[in-house]
């Protein structure tokens, strides 16, 4: 009877034993099975944002193409910012926006003495506690990253960095490589953010109708923020359709703006496309495209140029 006790206390042990190891493969399968559903919600998510995106540039190429096909003499061909109606389709909202690119400083200009002087009075004007030898420092560090013949004198910095890299020596692709410059502050950048593009060439000119107040006042140093407000105001009711109209306002005599560095007619446009999701987590994702609109044979073509997540 003893021997017999015995064996079913056995058996019990191994049953209970065989039990918790059928719980813990049962645990393992059960969260391997959750993370497999959460990747394929993530994954549907991103398929879902990217037609979303692809239907929001769709909007924007068309829409930019039909102002060049519908252009008129002593008109101005873009009003932007160009605004889509909210769409909403599987539980998505989904808002663009046409801003124009070349209402921004370029910062690829930088190859050039005359827009490195008008970065710095940018810098100054967005950040006003910047002294001048800092912003010239930080503009000069700029104009050595992207020019292909620049010298080494930031390797030491760059190289100390973690993880260390060197200066590219090339035209930007994204402002978003300001933040490895040396002098930039995450504050700077973000101040200096709203009002920088990186286009795909150097020396493009500025749109006077699109351009911001800080953008306006590193024209020239006479432009005060009187002046600047002046200009946009004026554009919202009565926009130039030729740079000459600009030169030609009474202020202008005392500001001597080089207006070949101005323009009324923009190649360059940033589509902003921001999605909501409300049915996987609530959230909400900004893409950035650049487009370029090239006339080719009388006829415009809209080309995508990069696209972004984020950061412009």
């Amino acid at each position: 009877m003893q021997q017999l006790s015995k064996q079913r206390g056995a058996a019990i042990i191994v049953a209970l034993f065989v039990m918790s190891i059928v719980a813990v493969i049962s645990v393992m399968l059960m969260s391997r099975l959750l993370m497999d559903v959460e990747h394929t919600a993530l994954w549907l998510r991103d398929a879902q944002n990217g037609f979303s995106v692809s239907g929001s540039v769709d909007w924007a190429r068309e829409t930019l193409g039909n102002d060049w096909r519908r252009r008129v003499p002593n008109q101005v061909i873009d009003r932007t910012p160009i605004k889509s109606p909210v769409d909403q389709e599987n539980h998505q909202l989904i808002s663009s926006e046409i801003e124009d690119a070349q209402g921004r400083f370029n910062v690829n200009n930088l190859v050039d003495t005359k827009s490195q002087e008008q970065f710095v009075r940018l810098l100054k004007t967005i950040a006003p506690t910047l002294s001048d030898a800092i912003a010239q420092n930080i503009t000069d560090a700029i104009s050595n990253w992207i020019s292909p013949s620049g010298d080494n004198k930031q390797d030491d910095y760059y190289a100390k960095c973690h993880p260390p890299y060197r200066a590219a020596h090339r035209l930007m692709a994204s402002i978003s490589e300001l933040r490895l410059v040396q002098g930039m502050t995450r504050d700077l950048f973000l101040a200096l953010s709203p009002y920088v593009t990186a286009l795909p060439e150097s020396l493009t000119p500025i749109n006077i109708n699109n351009a911001s107040i800080p953008v306006l006042m590193s024209l020239d140093p006479s432009f005060t923020l009187d002046t600047a407000d002046g200009i946009v105001k004026r554009v919202k009711t009565l926009p130039f359709v030729c740079v000459a109209d600009f030169a030609a306002l009474d202020f202008m005599k005392t500001h001597p703006v080089q207006t070949e560095r101005l323009t009324v007619e923009s190649h360059y446009f940033l589509v902003k496309t921001n999605v909501f999701t409300a049915k996987l987590d609530d959230s909400e994702r900004v893409f950035y495209t650049l487009i370029q609109r090239k006339e080719q044979n009388g006829r415009s073509e809209q080309m995508m140029v990069w696209q972004s997540i984020g950061v412009p």
